[in-house]
């Protein structure tokens, strides 16, 4: 009984609210989900090192500025492997409707491929050379 009156609240909320779950084809879904996970992960990257950067000028203890820069390392990676993703699904509907308004897509993905890469290295270049000073 309790299954049912889920499903009735569950199927007034999806009329009220004018959610319609077919509106979008799977050839588009993907591109809008990669598209808010770069945006997601570009934003936890510059919060990071935004607060790095404060971090710095607060000077905070060592331990917690290498804490924020270790948490920065994973939102890197993310953001370069769904640029990476975005990067190829773009150029495959430029080489496939030969838009070029695909273009300028594709070289946002490739500058945030290249911006998540090197700040990685950077940071993990960093981390490296800090963890022989023993300040962990």
């Amino acid at each position: 009984m309790p299954q049912a009156e889920l499903l009735m609240v569950w199927n007034s909320l999806k009329q009220g609210s004018g959610m319609d779950f077919s509106r979008f084809s799977k050839e588009k879904l993907l591109p809008i989900l990669i598209k808010r996970a770069v945006i997601l992960f570009f934003i936890l990257c510059l919060f990071t090192l935004i607060l790095y950067a404060t971090g710095i000028i607060r000077e905070f203890a060592d331990s917690t500025q290498l804490s924020i820069l270790s948490f920065y390392v994973i939102p890197g990676i993310f953001l370069a492997v769904t640029s990476i993703a975005g990067m190829i699904l773009t150029l495959k509907w430029l080489i496939k409707i030969r838009k070029f308004r695909y273009l300028l897509g594709f070289l946002a993905y490739l500058f945030l491929t290249v911006f998540s890469t090197i700040s990685v290295l950077a940071v993990k270049f960093i981390l490296t050379l800090t963890a022989g000073n023993g300040v962990n």
